[in-house]
Parts: C-alpha cells; structure tokens; sequence
C-alpha cells in the first residue's frame, strides 16, 4: 500500500518498503553458455598482469584465466597442480604433489607391477567415458 500521491514519493517509497541490497525482478541480464575460448584469446600475453617471461604474473599470486586456460587445453598438468593446489600446507601432501609432478612432466609413471598398470590403464579408460 503506497500513501503518497507525487509519482516520484510512490517510486521512493517502494524503494523504501524494498529489501536492501535486492534488485527488483527481471532488472538482470542472461548469460548464455555458448560463448568459446580460442588458444589465441587465453596466451598470458594478453593478459592485464602479465610482465613478461621472467616476472611472470605481477599482481595476482594465481592466474585469473585458469579455468578459460584449462577448458581450451593450452595449461600443462604442473601448472594446474601448482596452482590449484597452492594452499596445501601439510608437508607429506606437498612432497607427494612434487613427486607426482616430476612424474606427469618429466619421468613416466613407475609402476611396481603389470597388475597396478593395468588397474591405472582401467581407471583410465572409466574416467574417459565420463569427460565425453
């Protein structure tokens, strides 16, 4: 119920009788989900805090186009593991994550028998049916 006359009091009396910090419906805008990322569109030297190859990001401590960068396929397996594991401070977790790097990056994964390759081959394989 508005208890003013002027057009401009009913507008700020609603304003008033409304929920702080709320936009009133259909105020919003629509995000549609069709929008790709090229390679070309997420290489760091485009990005606003890159300073080159030696400083690498200046401002921010993580990349802010992670995500754009994993869904593109142009960020290695350390990059992702460093980054989004950063926060990790238990000393055993971290010597793990160091030697799980080296392997994905450098080294081939060692496996201690026929048996456990062919169980990570499987796990492999199950969780490829998923990402398609």
């Amino acid at each position: 119920m508005l208890f003013t006359e002027n057009r401009y009091d009913r507008s700020m009396e609603k304003m008033m009788k409304g929920v702080p910090n709320f936009y009133p419906r259909s105020s919003g805008i629509v995000v549609t989900g069709n929008f790709r990322y090229t390679a070309e569109m997420c290489d760091c030297e485009n990005c606003g805090y890159y300073g080159g190859k030696k400083k690498g990001c200046l401002v921010v401590p993580k990349c802010v186009c992670l995500e754009e960068r994993i869904s593109v396929g142009i960020v290695s397996v350390k990059e992702i593991m460093t980054e989004t594991m950063s926060e990790i401070k238990h000393g055993g977790s971290l010597r793990r994550l160091r030697r799980y790097i080296k392997e994905s990056e450098a080294i081939p994964m060692t496996f201690i028998n026929e048996k456990h390759r062919l169980a990570f081959d499987e796990a492999l394989t199950r969780l490829n049916q998923y990402v398609e």
